[in-house]
Formats: C-alpha cells, sequence, structure tokens
C-alpha cells in the first residue's frame, strides 16, 4: 500500500514540475484590410498542432495553444482548418518555435483567390517583360548611338562582352526565355504578401507596379528610403523590449520592398541592379537574425538565379548551393519547398556542366515529389523531363528515353489537346528516339509536335518554324527527301518572316536544306545553302558553338563529295576542335566528329592521324568491332604488323560471328611478316568456310607470289577472277604482288578488270 502511494506522489511531482508554454496567434482574412479598410477576422478556424490540444479562434481571431513538458524553443508544425478557405502563408507554419514572444499571424483566403491573384500578377509582370523586350529590340535593329548605348550597358548587366547588334539579339531572346520561366515564382511571391501588414512604401510602389507603372515603382523605392527604414527598424531592435518585434516587423517590410525592386530589375533584365538589391536583403536577414531562416535561404537562391542569368556559373553554384544547405537546416526533409531549391541548383550544375552532379540533385527533388504529391501530379511530369534532358547530355539514351516516357504518361492523362507542356515533351521524346536510331518514332511524336502547335501558335511564330526544322530532320533521316525538303522550306519561311536576315535559327534551315540537297547528289545546291548557313553561324554565334562545329562537319562532306580531299581534311578539323572544346571527353557526340576526320585521313593514305581519331572513338565507346578491325587495317598499311594483328583480334573477340574477317586479316598480316605457317592456317579454314569467294583465292595468290611461287599464284589469281573478285585497284597497287607484276598472265588479268571498269 504504501508503495502505490509513494508512485502516485512521485508521478504528481513531475507533473507538477512539467514547464507549460502557450503559443499564441491571430487569424485573418489574407490582404482584407488593403481590400475592405478594415482587417477581417476568422472565427472558428480550428489551429492543431503535435504534442498539445487544438484550439479554434474566437471572434478576434485568437487562438492559444498550451504545450506541456516541451522545452523553450521547440520547432514544431501548425495546421489551421475551416471550410471554404487555405491558408495563405503556410511556410510560416512550419518550424513554429514555441515560446516565441510574438503571436504567429495566419492569414487565410476564399479558395481560389490566391490563384487569381497569382494569375493577374503574372500578366503584369509579363506584358512589362516583353515591352521592355519590345523596346530593347526595337533600340537593336536601329544603327545609331542609342543601339550602341544599349550594347554597352548590356555588356555590363550581363557581364558579356557583346559588340555585335546579332550577339545582343541572341542573348536578349535567352534572357526572355529564362525570365519568362521564373515568372510563376514571382508572381506567386507578389501574391502572398500581406498588405494589410506592410509598410506604407511598400504599398505605395505596389500599386504603382500593379498599375504596369514598374519603372515608377523601382524609382519611388530610392536607397535612400529604404536604408533609413532599416536603420530606424535597428534602432528598434536595439532599444529592446517591445520594441525589439516591431523593430524586426519593419526590417521585414524593407525587405519586401527590396524584393518588389529586385524582381522589378529582373522583368528589365538588369541584373547588376538586382543583384546589388538582393545582397543587401541578404545582409539585413542575416544581421536581423543571424540563425538560418527560409527568407535567408530563398535570398541565396534569387542572387544565385540572377548570377546564373549573367553567366557566371560558378558564382551562382556558391550562391545556390548555400541557399540550398540552409532550405535543408531550417525545412522537413519533405518540404515541397525544397525541391525548388533543387532544382534551380541541378541547371546550375547542368550548364556548369557537372552532369551527375546535375542528376544527384534533380533526383533529390523527385524523390519528395513522388513521396508528397499524387503520382499524376504535373510538377513530377516536369521533374521527369528535367531528369530526361539530363540523361540525355549524358548519352545515356535508352534511360533518357524511359523517364521522358513517364513525364508524357501523366501530361497525356490531365493535360488538353493544346497543351503547350505536352507538345514540349513530345519534342523531346522524339529527339531522344532520332538519338536512339527509332526514326519512325521520333516521326510519331514529332507530327504530334506540329498537330498542337498549329492549333496553339500564330502561323508564323518561331517555335513552329522550329517544330518544322525537326520534322524536316527526321524525314531527312528516313531518306523521305520530298519531305524533308518540304518541311525545311516551311521553316525557312517562317522564320525569314519574324526573323533578322542573319539570325542563327536562319542557319539551321539554310543547314538542313544543304543536307537534303546533299543526300540526293545536288551537290552545288548544297553548297551555296552550306554556305549560308556558315555564314550566319560564325556572325553569331561564338567560335566554340556546337553548331559551328556541325556546319562545318556537314561542309566537310560536301568538299569530299565534290572531290576536294584536302578541303574536307582541313575543314573536318576545324569541326572537331570545336566540338572537342564543348563536349565532354566521353560524349558519344564526338564519335561524329572523329569518325568523319579518321575517314577522311584514311581516304588519303594518312593512316597515322587515322589511327588517332579512330582510336578516340573507342576509347568513347570500345564496343565498336569494326573500328577496332579498320584500326588494324590501318596499322597493316603502315606495316605495323604487330600492332594489326592486337587491333584485329580485338575485333574478333568483341564479334566472334566474324571469323571468316578475322582469318582474312590476320592471315594477310602473317603473310606480309613471313610467318607463312599461321599465314596457312588461316587462309586454309577461310577456304573451308568460304570457298567459293574470290577473295580468298586473292588471299592465296599474296601468300604464293611472297614466298616466288609465281605459277600457283597466278593461278589462284586468275581464279579470284573468275569467282568474281574484281578490286583492280588493290591487285594494281598491293606490293604483296610485286613478283608477278611482269608475268603476261598478270597482265592479262590487268586488262581483263580494266574492260570490265569500262563497261
Amino acid at each position: 500500500m504504501k508503495t502505490k502511494l509513494l508512485l502516485s506522489f512521485l508521478t504528481m511531482s513531475v507533473f507538477c514540475q512539467a514547464q507549460q508554454i502557450d503559443l499564441n496567434g491571430i487569424v485573418t482574412i489574407h490582404n482584407s484590410k488593403y481590400r475592405t479598410g478594415k482587417i477581417q477576422y476568422v472565427e472558428n478556424t480550428q489551429v492543431s498542432a503535435a504534442f498539445t490540444i487544438p484550439d479554434g479562434t474566437d471572434d478576434k481571431g485568437t487562438f492559444s495553444l498550451t504545450f506541456v513538458g516541451l522545452e523553450g524553443g521547440t520547432k514544431i508544425d501548425l495546421t489551421a482548418e475551416k471550410e471554404g478557405l487555405q491558408v495563405v502563408n503556410s511556410h510560416d507554419l512550419s518550424n513554429v518555435v514555441i515560446g516565441r514572444k510574438d503571436p504567429i499571424k495566419v492569414a487565410m483566403d476564399t479558395k481560389g483567390r490566391l490563384a487569381q491573384s497569382q494569375t493577374e500578377f503574372y500578366n503584369i509582370s509579363k506584358k512589362a517583360l516583353y515591352a521592355e523586350y519590345e523596346r530593347k529590340m526595337s533600340i537593336l535593329e536601329k544603327d545609331g548611338e542609342e543601339k550602341d548605348q544599349l550594347l554597352t550597358k548590356l555588356s555590363e548587366e550581363w557581364n558579356q562582352d557583346i559588340k555585335e547588334k546579332n550577339e545582343a539579339i541572341e542573348e536578349l531572346k535567352k534572357q526572355l526565355a529564362d525570365a519568362e520561366k521564373r515568372l510563376p515564382e514571382f508572381a506567386k511571391d507578389l501574391a502572398y504578401v500581406n498588405l494589410d501588414f506592410a509598410a506604407d512604401f511598400y504599398i505605395e510602389a505596389f500599386e504603382l507596379f500593379k498599375a504596369g507603372k514598374v519603372r515608377e515603382s523601382i524609382a519611388f523605392l530610392t536607397d535612400a528610403k529604404l536604408e533609413q527604414a532599416a536603420a530606424d527598424a535597428f534602432r528598434a531592435i536595439e532599444i529592446g523590449k517591445e520594441l525589439t518585434a516591431r523593430g524586426k516587423e519593419q526590417v521585414g517590410h524593407v525587405i519586401e520592398s527590396y524584393q518588389l525592386k529586385a524582381d522589378a530589375y529582373n522583368l528589365y533584365f538588369e541584373y547588376q541592379k538586382a543583384a546589388a538589391v538582393y545582397q543587401k536583403i541578404i545582409d539585413l536577414l542575416e544581421k536581423v537574425d543571424p540563425d538560418d531562416s527560409i527568407e535567408l535561404a530563398r535570398a541565396y537562391l534569387d542572387l544565385g538565379n540572377i548570377y546564373h542569368s549573367m553567366g557566371l556559373y560558378q558564382k551562382a553554384l556558391g550562391f545556390k548551393q548555400k541557399g540550398t544547405v540552409t532550405a535543408e537546416n531550417v525545412l522537413r526533409k519533405d518540404d515541397l519547398e525544397l525541391c525548388l531549391f533543387y532544382k534551380h541548383l541541378a541547371i546550375n550544375y547542368q550548364d556548369i556542366p557537372n552532369l551527375q552532379k546535375a542528376l544527384e540533385t534533380q533526383q533529390k527533388s523527385l524523390n519528395i515529389q513522388e513521396q508528397v504529391l499524387n503520382a499524376d501530379d504535373g510538377a513530377i511530369a516536369v521533374s521527369y523531363t528535367v531528369l530526361a534532358g539530363i540523361y540525355r547530355d549524358m548519352g545515356q539514351y535508352e534511360t533518357a528515353l524511359e523517364t521522358q516516357q513517364k513525364a508524357v504518361a501523366i501530361q497525356e492523362k490531365i493535360a488538353t489537346l493544346d497543351d503547350k507542356e505536352l507538345a514540349d515533351s513530345y519534342s523531346s521524346l522524339s529527339s531522344i528516339y532520332q538519338f536512339l536510331g527509332d526514326l519512325e518514332k521520333s516521326l510519331t511524336f514529332q507530327l504530334k509536335v506540329i498537330d498542337i502547335q498549329e492549333k496553339i501558335l500564330d502561323p508564323n511564330d518561331p517555335k513552329l518554324g522550329t517544330a518544322y526544322n525537326n520534322l524536316g530532320t527526321t524525314y531527312l533521316d528516313l531518306e523521305d527527301f520530298d519531305n524533308a525538303m518540304i518541311a525545311a522550306k516551311k521553316s525557312l519561311a517562317i522564320r525569314e518572316k519574324v526573323l533578322p536576315a542573319n539570325h542563327p535559327l536562319l542557319a539551321h534551315s539554310h543547314n538542313l536544306i544543304a543536307l537534303v540537297y546533299m543526300s540526293t547528289g545536288d551537290f552545288e545546291n548544297a553548297l551555296i545553302e552550306q554556305q549560308k548557313d556558315i555564314y550566319i553561324t560564325e556572325q553569331t554565334l561564338n567560335y566554340n558553338h556546337p553548331d559551328l562545329a556541325y556546319s562545318y562537319t556537314n561542309l566537310s562532306t560536301l568538299h569530299y563529295y565534290m572531290g576536294n580531299l584536302q578541303e574536307a581534311i582541313k575543314t573536318q578539323q576545324k569541326a572537331t576542335k570545336i566540338a572537342e572544346s564543348v563536349f565532354e571527353p566521353d560524349h558519344p557526340q564526338l564519335e561524329v566528329f572523329f569518325a568523319s576526320l579518321a575517314s577522311f585521313y584514311q581516304f588519303d593514305k594518312d593512316y597515322t592521324n587515322a589511327v588517332i581519331f579512330y582510336k578516340k572513338m573507342v576509347e568513347i565507346n570500345p564496343n565498336q568491332p569494326n573500328i577496332w578491325n579498320t584500326i588494324g587495317s590501318c596499322y597493316a598499311n603502315i606495316k605495323e604488323y604487330e600492332k594489326a594483328i592486337l587491333n584485329y583480334n580485338e575485333f574478333y573477340r568483341r564479334d566472334s560471328t566474324n571469323r571468316w574477317a578475322w582469318l582474312n586479316n590476320t592471315g594477310l598480316v602473317y603473310a606480309k611478316m613471313g610467318n607463312f605457317k599461321k599465314a596457312k592456317k588461316h587462309f586454309s579454314e577461310l577456304q573451308e568456310l568460304r570457298p567459293e569467294d574470290g577473295f580468298v583465292y586473292r588471299d592465296w595468290a599474296m601468300y604464293y607470289a611472297l614466298q616466288g611461287k609465281k605459277k600457283k599464284a597466278l593461278d589462284n589469281l586468275e581464279k579470284a577472277v573468275q569467282l568474281g573478285y574484281t578490286k583492280l585497284s588493290w591487285i594494281s597497287t598491293d606490293d604483296s604482288l610485286d613478283s608477278i607484276r611482269g608475268e603476261d598472265r598478270y597482265k592479262k588479268v590487268i586488262n581483263q578488270l580494266e574492260a570490265s571498269e569500262d563497261n
């Protein structure tokens, strides 16, 4: 009995000593005061968290959660629910520190209103973005001092040496595409700002922005005004007590204003100014709260993205890494916002490029999405598409295909027939099939792209021109030259209407038309089109651009077909040098350049250089038996017989189905080495495998000629020709037959073959 009483007493003691901490808060309608002039409190909102009893808000919107047994400073997650409403500032409810002095503010709004606001701000921002784009394009299209000043300004803002109009136009188009991708995030940030608690100067700037007066909004938020507001806020913080919370809130107002200003600079492509503002945001956040916060993580990411837009990839990487680490420290491991950090970090790795890191980082984003989202969510499809692009860049085409197919499977379930993202995925799928050599499937998906884009795009939209160019390329690969030419000329017609005369995309169209002409044997017209391609490409792109490498390769092929081998070699050397500077050493696309140059060297009988580039091919992909065989032949031609044997053996090791070819080639080399015993063994087995093939008896003719056995050599040479062997060039030039060249029977064989060639 005493034992039970003692236990009860001890238990009571524990309860009496347990710490009790209250977390207070208030729930209001988002921007209610801004819209109506009066804050609207939300009654009967159910607020809950782990380790406490839920509480409902009163008519003043207030709630209080009591935590027992938890230490002050512990972080918990809150949820707030009321029928018909959604939480706006959900991230403010994550990792809430219990024991905080200031009440937590929960903003709610009618379901759907937030999405409407985001759409409104997206449209305002897009209009401002395109207006500035058109303004700059108009200036660049004219000659004069204003254009020169703009080129100088763009060089400074983008940290690039931009000297020519076309270079600026191409970069401006790229920057427009990148900026447009960021607009949804920008619009979301604007929609989430709670104007009921914002500073007056922010609200005034916001009103200007909302009215489309973006430049006036920037001008209103002067550095002097914001720096003074920040100084006042920090003085309040230093005084302490009840002023500390108010001071921190004021700092938050200043940061919101800087954020609006930086984002507005982005809309004008003024990246240096935006970067300077983002750095001020970081400085303020680090000063007001030295601990990690999601706001600081976002600021690091914003600055990283600006440096990325400026092409400063390493500098951008540093800030994106800091942002990601900070976000990982303050967010749950399955928080969807982490996906945003991982996505931007992966893009940075892809552009450096560090494709393995890009892959690992994007996979982290996908892992979170697959844990949290429905399997058919469009965000997962977008992640799959990003992953597929990384795999494609790595040359892992099978994995890229499998990944892109997952994206398409999701999008086909949720997309309308004119869905732009679905068209983009079809285009990606088509390109992957093309890399894999499945041209029919590539064509199928390219036609789907055309079908969608013809419905949703203007007839002269450059994207439609690109789609027709891709379609023409696929038809060309399928050797459907008529349809290839039709598609290529459609592409050119669209692009000539809407693009400057020396735009790189026009070069792509001329290149495709040149390839079609080349494929049909019309080399003169092919040369005209290829020279147009080269002229534009050299004017508008950097020397180390892959497009220029491909154009030079096509030109070198034309030179070869037109009988100018030396010019072909010279041009292909240029192409290969560029390709090696652009692609990773093990990238599959390098094989295209190496193969062309090696072949030209081989045709020129420069076997030493041919071997160098054939070897580079097998370093990328060793499982190419025929290349090992070709390397062996090159060594044989320069009388490096031991190396020839080694490479012929490697060929046979990788393709034992072609034993007859291995016997033939090694037998020839053994004979030339004077190892007639091995040569006879190989030729005898070869004759058993291919008794009616003329080349077998050509081998025997060589075998006997090298030993001075002229009659047997001539008998076998005549039999080789009787069985259909017709390679006059080999018989008339190979030094192994020198011992019988003066014989009448040999001359008769030569005359017979020459007569056959004439007929």
